[in-house]
């Protein structure tokens, strides 16, 4: 939902709600599904589905188009702990930082 208004100074004010709950309902279904997030052939694994709104909010926050890809990879394994909505999986069980993959939509 968006929504735009003026205020009294005549200044434009923007506001943008997003649902997550769709990309969350099926994270959730995601991991009661009992693969944890293996392809069937088991050569990959989806680990998590985060929104690019909520991606992009916290990306910008923490510098991580700056950051080089170990870095990366351990900052969205950090991301996805601290906000297991969005993982698809029950627990990220990793040996390094580039085990694993994520999906931003």
């Amino acid at each position: 939902m968006e929504r735009a208004w003026y205020d009294d100074k005549g200044v434009l004010h923007w506001n943008k709600v997003t649902d997550f709950s769709p990309i969350i309902n099926e994270n959730d279904d995601l991991q009661k599904d009992g693969t944890n997030g293996f392809s069937p052939d088991r050569s990959f694994r989806h680990v998590g589905r985060i929104p690019y709104e909520a991606f992009h909010r916290w990306a910008v926050s923490i510098n991580y188009y700056e950051m080089d890809k170990m870095q990366r990879n351990y900052a969205v394994r950090k991301y996805l702990n601290d906000h297991p909505e969005f993982r698809t999986v029950q627990a990220l069980v990793t040996h390094n930082a580039n085990d694993g993959n994520v999906i931003v939509r």
